[in-house]
């Protein structure tokens, strides 16, 4: 009999500058203002509060005041709850359900309460609860550290300048995956790296453009396509 075979782990890796001070904000208003509608506002306010001292950027909302914020409201206590600081409950899914759920609470688990006080009170012991947390339940964002603990990461960027300049010389594939080869330097480059590296190209390319170009992409879009890969 054929064994099924797991399904790959899917994950994302949490923007830590963010979520500290919306998890910080949110776990400790939880403490006396538990519904979505409260976050909802929480979560605002810690985005004007971010703006003011230089650390973060208010944008245009695309929907009024009265649904401002929604989704990331849901992002971050979604986030609370798979950490392990909120009682697992249901949240909007979509703009049109957000009504139904503005006066639905959001409690505390046993270690929510203790992560707010850190919060609240000593946010050293929260900061290293926080990162002992996302470490724990990523696992993105656990093989990231692990990648770090056996070097520097080389994340090469390439100019629409350089595209422009390339294809006027011609530069195609070979091209590219020569220049991330010598920018990433810091180690000797196997030549099973070289294929990783023509590889992730080759797919994020035709992912993006598709195998037969009609219309070659934009230096932008093409410079774009090739800092993803």
């Amino acid at each position: 009999m054929n064994q099924m075979q797991p399904s790959p782990t899917r994950d994302s890796i949490p923007r830590l500058q963010q979520l500290l001070p919306h998890m910080r904000d949110q776990l400790t208003g939880l403490r006396s203002g538990p519904t979505f509608e409260q976050s909802r506002l929480r979560y605002a306010q810690t985005v004007d509060r971010l703006a003011s001292e230089g650390r973060g950027r208010k944008t245009a909302s695309r929907v009024g005041d009265k649904d401002r914020y929604w989704s990331p409201t849901r992002e971050v206590l979604d986030e609370a709850m798979r950490l392990g600081f909120v009682v697992r409950q249901q949240l909007p899914s979509s703009r049109k359900y957000v009504d139904a759920h503005r006066n639905r609470s959001y409690d505390l688990t046993e270690l929510g309460w203790v992560a707010a006080e850190e919060a609240a009170h000593d946010m050293p012991a929260f900061c290293d609860r926080l990162a002992t947390a996302v470490y724990e339940c990523h696992p993105y964002f656990r093989s990231f550290i692990e990648s770090l603990r056996c070097g520097p990461i080389g994340c090469p960027e390439v100019t629409e300048g350089e595209v422009e300049e390339s294809r006027q010389h011609g530069g195609g594939t070979d091209y590219w995956v020569n220049l991330a080869v010598k920018r990433i330097s810091h180690r000797a480059i196997s030549s099973n790296d070289e294929s990783c590296v023509r590889d992730s190209i080759i797919s994020v390319v035709r992912q993006r453009f598709g195998s037969s170009l009609e219309k070659p992409p934009s230096s932008k879009q093409l410079a774009e396509a090739l800092n993803d890969a």
